[in-house]
């Protein structure tokens, strides 16, 4: 395999040093990373102006790999790899990767070569997950040091000063903040004030705060916002605003009085919230896992006051313990459950013996599996060769002069549309190429999960919540219970998982 490296003086990371040796530092930790593989480097690229904008060489890298003119290619990091990170993906992910030409990142021990097409998307998504992430903290961080405000740190009742230094009130909101302490210390309860507010047309801070008002309608003022206003120090002139563990004291124009606030949480205090309802002692272990087959609709729990009895049913009220009302028995879901368990652990078992005891038997029956996406990977492959030929050709006729430069561009359009369309076609096939070699493997997720489990006598919420996906109810007498990762079984053949004897043709031996 022939390794190329490109290198570059300015990393696209935020706050990152750049040392003026960084290119000396990236092609030694480079050659030591190839070294331990068994690799060298046949060629080296490389951006050595101090600029942000410098790609000369990223270029060349780019257009040497259009031609296959190295077969695979090492940075030291992805922040160091083009411009920035969205040049670095569009190169080695959507560019290099589906025509075949491998990447190594030394920063992140991540080859391409070691991974399948999945976990390249992975590497990327969490690259640029991780860049926005740091970006947003950095930009959080200095706001907080140079005493800027962001529209996250507006308050109800008050706005951003010009500046963005300081909070100042805002005449209509100060006013519902007034208002709600005045009806509260005149003994309004706090859901007779909500009901004031909506009656009143009030916006909610919800929808006054946010930024796009795309509807005045939702006016509910919910009871939690008025008890959090009511509370809140803010109002008599005290913030604190917070981040990691710095803290900045910043003086605004109180609302209401320290006398008028100091009232409102003594009577906060002796006005306690409504106790909790007592747990139930048998738990829905079913939330959001049970449903009606013909409607998809989820079903409901229903325990009987003695709590001697568990149902599942569409009723909301409790009909269904006096007949009027259809029901399933929670004891028949759950032997299914514990049937179907055990069914999934033979089977499990069975393949784990043909894997071990039949390797030319796996082979055949994963090549047929393999068969018709080998094939179209080929066509794809060919068919972007032949775009690259037709593209060398396009060129050669606007340097010969027989096409204008506007043809070419035209040309190049349609080209990245076409090829971005194959590229995405390959992606899917490498992901079903890698769905079978998994499937065929000790490494498939089903039979991880389910080739070694202690089945309990009675199902627990932890042992649901590892190996149940969902529950199918059949005109509330029939019970279908799928299992995780079941999609995983479905490139075996029926005779493997129930009796680990039948070939790829259905062929029993």
């Amino acid at each position: 395999m022939k390794w190329v490296s490109y290198t570059r003086s300015i990393s696209s990371r935020i706050g990152e040093e750049n040392p003026s040796n960084t290119i000396a530092e990236q092609n030694e930790r480079i050659a030591q990373y190839l070294k331990k593989r068994g690799c060298s480097i046949s060629e080296k690229y490389s951006d050595r102006k101090r600029t942000a904008e410098a790609a000369e060489g990223f270029d060349r890298l780019v257009q040497d790999g259009m031609v296959r003119k190295f077969d695979a290619v090492v940075v030291d990091s992805i922040f160091r790899c083009g411009r920035t990170l969205p040049f670095a993906i569009e190169a080695l992910q959507r560019t290099f990767y589906p025509l075949g030409i491998q990447f190594a990142v030394v920063e992140d021990d991540f080859c391409s070569a070691d991974k399948t097409a999945e976990e390249v998307a992975e590497y990327f998504n969490g690259k640029t997950i991780d860049k926005i992430r740091s970006e947003f903290i950095t930009n959080r961080q200095n706001h907080f040091e140079e005493g800027t405000l962001t529209h996250r740190q507006a308050k109800y009742g008050y706005a951003l000063s010009e500046d963005r230094r300081n909070l100042v009130l805002n005449p209509e909101s100060a006013q519902v903040v007034k208002l709600i302490f005045q009806m509260y210390l005149e003994d309004m309860k706090i859901p007779e004030i909500a009901r004031a507010l909506e009656a009143q047309g009030v916006p909610s801070p919800q929808i006054q705060m946010a930024k796009k008002k795309r509807s005045r309608t939702k006016i509910k003022w919910p009871d939690s916002t008025i008890r959090s206003i009511l509370k809140n120090p803010l109002y008599i002139g005290k913030c604190t605003l917070t981040l990691a563990k710095a803290k900045r004291e910043l003086e605004v124009p109180a609302i209401v009085s320290k006398t008028e606030f100091q009232k409102a949480q003594k009577k906060l205090e002796s006005t306690r919230l409504p106790s909790r309802k007592k747990a139930r002692k048998k738990p829905n272990l079913l939330f959001k896992k049970i449903y009606d087959k013909e409607s998809g609709k989820g079903l409901l729990c229903r325990t009987s006051e003695d709590e001697s009895q568990q149902i599942y049913s569409f009723d909301k009220g409790y009909r269904c313990f006096s007949g009027k009302a259809p029901f399933i028995e929670s004891e028949k879901i759950f032997r299914e459950i514990l049937s179907a368990l055990g069914k999934e652990k033979m089977q499990a078992a069975r393949i784990d013996r043909v894997l071990d005891l039949n390797p030319e038997k796996v082979k055949q029956c994963m090549d047929a599996g393999l068969l018709q996406y080998r094939k179209r990977a080929n066509e794809i492959v060919e068919h972007l060769m032949a775009k690259d030929d037709e593209r060398t050709a396009v060129y050669r006729k606007y340097e010969q002069g027989l096409i204008s430069l506007e043809q070419v561009e035209e040309y190049e359009h349609q080209y990245q549309v076409a090829v971005q369309k194959q590229e995405t076609a390959f992606k899917k096939v490498m992901l079903a190429v890698n769905d079978i070699e998994k499937a065929f493997s000790h490494g498939n997720p089903w039979l991880m999960k389910f080739r070694a489990i202690s089945i309990p006598e009675t199902l627990e919420r932890a042992h649901l919540k590892e190996w149940l996906d969902h529950v199918w109810i059949v005109d509330f007498e029939q019970v279908e219970v799928i299992l995780q990762e079941s999609e995983w079984k479905r490139f075996f053949p029926e005779e493997w998982l129930n009796n680990g004897e039948e070939d790829c043709n259905g062929k029993k031996e």
